[in-house]
């Protein structure tokens, strides 16, 4: 792995440890509810298991790209393919909630 290659993932795994999400609410209730110990071994504990996990997705998907190009291909068009059924979903729902909030209907529109 070449120095600008590993310097750009220790940029993404950090840019991922420090956005906050559900980790960073978990941590704030147990260092609210029992204390500073507690919530530092909590966050050493989430912070070694991130980077863990980036590691093992990062390799896998790399292995797989190496040995396998065929079956990395087919799994970006499938995680391509899920981002736009999410996408899908979401507009469906938007419309959903749209039309949810106006009770006379598209009926009433298409009269005008």
């Amino acid at each position: 792995m070449s120095f600008e290659s590993a310097f750009t993932y220790l940029l993404a795994i950090f840019l991922f440890a420090i956005t906050p999400g559900p980790g960073v609410f978990a941590l704030i209730a147990t260092g609210m509810n029992a204390g500073f110990r507690r919530c530092l071994a909590m966050a050493v504990g989430m912070t070694l298991s991130d980077v863990l996990y980036l590691l093992l997705a990062t390799f896998g998907l790399a292995t797989i790209a190496e040995h396998w190009g065929e079956v990395f291909g087919v799994i970006r068009v499938l995680g391509a393919l899920y981002l736009f059924y999410l996408g899908w979903k979401l507009w469906r729902a938007r419309c959903r909630a749209q039309r949810w909030h106006h009770p006379v209907g598209l009926a009433a529109i298409w009269q005008v």
